[in-house]
């Protein structure tokens, strides 16, 4: 049932069943307005198995109110997260997620614990390599790892 979803995942850029090592990606971060004026984030992952282009793309904002970046996952989005940014010991960024809810057209259903992913992001700078590092885990309290990559990438700004 679980591979179901990520077949049906691939549909809304969201999630999909491919894994492996060393798999190429790119992340384009835009900005974007949204209807409602807010100014958001679109991210594009976009993960390269041999000739098929996977992605997990999401739109986020800050929340100043309530401190904390709200992030709606898919295109369409499907889900939603709350996200809580700090900064590690060692100075990079660190972003959990918290309370998580289910989209649908008209209304967003909150999820329960055993059905969430919960997330943990940390990125830093490695100065000797002169590249950003980035370590993503999703995680389900009841099948463990859905969801991870890891990688090592440049800044290109596009203007």
């Amino acid at each position: 049932m679980v591979i179901s979803y990520f077949w049906l995942g691939k549909k809304y850029k969201l999630f999909f069943p491919e894994s492996g090592k060393n798999i190429p990606f790119e992340i384009v971060n835009s900005q974007i307005i949204a209807s409602d004026g807010t100014e958001q984030v679109h991210w594009e992952r976009v993960f390269y198995f041999n000739h098929k282009k996977r992605f997990f793309n999401a739109r986020m904002y800050l929340n100043s109110e309530q401190n904390l970046i709200q992030d709606y996952l898919g295109e369409p989005a499907k889900f939603y997260s709350d996200l809580a940014l700090s900064i590690t010991k060692e100075g990079g960024l660190r972003i959990d997620s918290k309370k998580q809810r289910l989209v649908l057209p008209f209304i967003e259903i909150p999820l329960p614990k055993i059905f969430q992913g919960l997330a943990t992001v940390t990125e830093t700078y490695m100065e000797t390599k002169a590249v950003y590092y980035i370590q993503v885990q999703v995680k389900n309290p009841i099948i463990g790892t859905v969801f991870s990559y890891e990688g090592e990438f440049k800044s290109n700004d596009i203007f």
